[in-house]
Parts: C-alpha cells; sequence; structure tokens
C-alpha cells in the first residue's frame, strides 16, 4: 500500500483538535477513505488520503466550516510538479530509469556452488576468459555450449552448470574423479617409516615378512610385494596393508630472545578503477612498480546483494623487518607451543604410551623437545622398478 500511495501521491492532513471529531464524521457519510488516522502530541488529527481525493477534503472542510487544518502534498507527482521546470533533474531521472531497465539485461552476480577440492577462483578466472561472469549480456551465451566448450577446453572438472534466475547466475561444479593410472597401480613393497618393534599387523595383499614382537629398522621391507602361486613361480603385485608397531619420536623447536622478522604491508595506491558491467574504467592513473602487489575489489550490494559494479584498487607491496624480544619465559612457551602444534599434527590416529617433556635454556634461546614413546602404523609404500624387458616377458 505504501508503494502505491507514493507512486500516485497522498496527502497528509492535520486538523485541529476542536474540528476532528466534525472532520471524521464528515468523512465517514462522504465515504471518504483514509489511512494512519492519530492524534498528534497537541491532540490535533493527523491522517493520510490519496492525492485523488483532495478535491472531496476540502469541499467536507468548507462545509463543516473547518478553520484549523494543514494538508502538505507527498509522492512521485509531487515531487514532479515541484521539479518540472528543471530539465537536468529531468533528463537525470530518465537516465536513471534507462539504466535500472538496461540492467535487467545483464548479469549481476555469480554464485558458485562446488565440492570440495574444486578451485572455485580459478573455476570463475577461465569462465571469465571465455566471456562470461558479471557484465555479461544474458543473451549472449547458450548456456549448454558454455558448459560443453568448458568441459572440452578444461579437464578438472567432470560437470559444470550454469543457470541464469534474474540477474544471478547460478555455477554447480563437480570435481573430476581421476581414473587409476600406472603409478596407482604400480608394483610395491611395504616398508617402515620408522624404528621400532611390530605389535600386529594386517595384509590385505602382498608377502608379509614380519611378525608381531620383530624389531625393524626404517626402510626394512614389512610385506612384500613378490609373491609366489601354486606353481611355485612369482608374481608382483601393489602390497596393501596395516602394520602397527611401538616406536618413539621426538619434537623439538628452539625458539630465540631476539630474532628478525620480515612482514609485507600495503604500500602506496598504483591505481583504481570502477568496474561497471564487465567493463573497467580507470579513475586514476596507474603506475608502475617494480615489486608485489596487490588487488583489492570491492563489490557494492544492497542487503546482501551484489551490484553490478565494484572499485579495483592495486596497492604495492612493501617488506621490513622487526625486531622480536622475548622473555625467557615467553621464549619457553612459544617453543612448547610450536613442538605441541607439531605433535599433534605427527601423531594422529597414534596410541600415545608416554611423553616425556624436557626444556633447555642457553644465552641466546630456549629448546623444547618432546621424548614420545606410541603405537602406529609405519607402513608406507615403495614402487618396485622394474624394466620394460621384464614387464612384457
Amino acid at each position: 500500500m505504501a508503494i502505491l500511495e507514493r507512486l500516485f501521491g497522498f496527502c497528509e492532513v492535520t486538523v485541529g483538535a476542536a474540528y476532528a471529531e466534525k472532520a471524521l464524521n464528515a468523512m465517514m457519510k462522504k465515504r471518504l477513505s483514509h489511512t494512519r488516522a492519530k492524534r498528534n502530541e497537541n491532540g490535533d488529527l493527523c491522517f493520510k488520503i490519496m492525492k485523488k481525493d483532495r478535491r472531496l477534503l476540502f469541499e467536507i472542510i468548507d462545509k463543516c466550516a473547518i478553520s484549523v487544518y494543514s494538508v502538505y502534498d507527498k509522492g512521485f507527482p509531487s515531487v514532479f510538479m515541484k521539479y518540472r521546470r528543471r530539465l537536468g533533474v529531468a533528463i537525470g531521472f530518465l537516465i536513471f530509469c534507462f539504466c535500472i531497465y538496461i540492467s535487467g539485461f545483464y548479469i549481476w552476480d555469480v554464485r558458485v556452488e562446488a565440492e570440495e577440492g574444486v578451485d572455485t577462483a580459478l573455476v570463475q578466472e577461465r569462465l571469465s576468459d571465455m566471456g562470461f561472469g558479471v557484465g555479461t549480456f544474458k543473451g549472449k551465451f547458450d548456456l549448454y555450449e558454455l558448459c560443453n566448450s568448458y568441459l572440452k577446453k578444461y579437464d578438472d572438472l567432470s560437470f559444470i552448470s550454469v543457470n541464469v534466475i534474474g540477474n544471478v547466475a547460478y555455477v554447480d561444479l563437480r570435481a573430476r574423479v581421476s581414473r587409476p593410472d600406472e603409478k596407482n597401480t604400480e608394483y610395491s613393497n611395504l616398508v617402515a617409516k620408522y624404528t621400532g618393534i611390530v605389535v600386529s599387523k594386517e595384509v590385505f595383499c602382498g608377502n608379509a615378512r614380519v611378525k608381531a614382537g620383530d624389531a625393524v629398522s626404517e626402510g626394512d621391507i614389512l610385506v612384500s610385494g613378490v609373491c609366489s602361486d601354486l606353481d611355485g613361480g612369482y608374481y608382483l603385485c601393489k602390497s596393501e596393508g596395516i602394520v602397527n608397531a611401538e616406536i618413539e619420536r621426538t619434537f623439538s623447536a628452539t625458539v630465540l630472545y631476539e630474532e628478525e622478522k620480515n612482514t609485507e604491508y600495503e604500500g602506496e595506491t598504483l591505481g583504481r578503477s570502477l568496474m561497471l558491467f564487465g567493463l573497467e574504467i580507470p579513475i586514476m592513473l596507474p603506475r608502475q612498480s617494480s615489486g608485489k602487489t596487490k588487488t583489492d575489489i570491492s563489490r557494492a550490494s544492497v542487503d546482501g546483494k551484489n551490484l553490478p559494479f565494484a572499485l579495483k584498487t592495486e596497492k604495492e607491496l612493501k617488506q621490513k623487518t622487526e625486531k622480536i624480544y622475548r622473555t625467557p619465559e615467553n621464549a619457553e612457551k612459544t617453543a612448547q607451543y610450536r613442538v605441541s602444534n607439531e605433535f599433534i599434527k605427527e601423531t594422529q590416529g597414534a596410541k600415545i604410551l608416554s611423553v616425556t617433556k624436557e626444556c633447555t635454556k642457553t644465552e641466546t634461546g630456549v629448546t623444547a623437545t618432546w621424548t614420545v614413546r606410541c603405537i602406529c602404523d609405519i607402513a608406507r609404500s615403495s614402487p618396485i622398478y622394474i624394466n620394460n624387458t621384464e614387464r612384457n616377458s
């Protein structure tokens, strides 16, 4: 209702408190519709009527001899009448309406939905190189042909679909699942990653070389890819299995009391441009930089919806060297924190038996050392290399 009121125009009417009841009764008799009737702090009656009922309102005011009132015209018609003699305003309004109309034929936003492992930024860059993106005319592309062209040109996706609803393009991506190649099916042994004592084993394919209680060193063969058949011959396979062993590992980190750290920071602005409907309009003369640069694109939005223009800023990246000073207590905490992160990362899935922590302080820094005894899978694949003659025979 508020939109229609502003489009066709309305009047804000205020009637003195002494004439409020008389005005309401007269409007009811004349069937003059009004909205938002209320009294203000002075007791005056305030309400709204449509602009087309303005003449009928004045007839009621004259007939009821209401001498205290005010009528203000609001909405588009009153604004137009107010500025009708100002040509620039009229031309600007027409240009604005034309831009709104034209913008409906272009893509304002591209929203990508992809499964894990898909580089959405790279896909959007490739689609942009093919001429599809923000600012693209909606009738320019056959979306089916666009998807087929992408799949023929690039092999990183198994599926891509593009649907345009309104001014938004929705892109759905699926990663390509690589087929087993020669490297994945290569003959291999399982060898030990660490030195330890075998606790248990589970062999899925291959010839087991160790049993529970055996001591193994790093690089020893745990499961061989050379197997014997029933006829007394041999064949090669890709060994698979799990070999759990009790091992001992050491994690350490050294933190100095005083050290230098290089950090990057944004320098001068090298260029600034306005991106509008796929066009880039420079608003600042670009300057060259011999070092690294950083590009920021700030897209305008209203209520979370992106508009078809953005501000692109290119800045120079500079480096500076900062000196960091630590107390012995802070250095120790930092060293323990770094060792803890490495410990958590390297022992995922392992059964921890014991952890021994040591801390050594010197004149220059602190070294934290953790000695960990745990049970984990120590098997890693090691390929068996054969020449082509043997393979073909």
